[in-house]
């Protein structure tokens, strides 16, 4: 469930597990531009859930009140098999221009099993907003998990 904003228009501090239909009912309906991006994310949700991917954790100015918000930020998690350097996979995730071009998005992959750079991730990175304010992040379930992708 997605929490109630901050006064600041963040989400509070911690991870906070949602559905896709939950995210594009909070942010995602707004307005033209949150329904570009929604679009992109749900995209790009699809493609990870098909890959196999574990978990995607979506943050950036699309997870706040900002009226219109140019992108949004996410870490895809994905195991070691099925996922090796050069499939097609990897290269569809790793195509940052693409990625912003197509689907409005910022896109870290990573390996399951590099906690450290996880940890650094969601406890660092996306922990704090550009003046530093804590924050929280989306984390979407992707296998074994309620993914909500259908339509409202």
């Amino acid at each position: 469930m997605i929490p109630d904003l901050t006064p600041e228009g963040l989400l509070p501090p911690g991870i906070h597990e949602t559905t896709l239909v939950e995210v594009r009912r909070r942010f995602g309906r707004q307005n033209a531009a949150r329904r570009r991006i929604m679009k992109g994310l749900e995209e790009v949700a699809r493609e990870a859930l098909a890959a196999g991917a574990l978990d995607l954790y979506v943050d950036g100015s699309f997870a706040t009140s900002k009226k219109e918000p140019g992108d949004w930020d996410g870490i895809l998690i994905v195991p070691l098999a099925g996922f090796s350097t050069g499939s097609k996979q990897v290269r569809f995730f790793t195509d940052l221009p693409a990625l912003k071009k197509n689907f409005h998005a910022d896109l870290f992959m990573l390996y399951e099993d590099d906690n450290e750079v996880i940890d650094h991730y969601l406890k660092d990175v996306f922990a704090r907003d550009r003046e530093k304010r804590p924050k929280g992040i989306l984390r979407l379930r992707l296998k074994g998990g309620d993914h909500g992708t259908d339509q409202e």
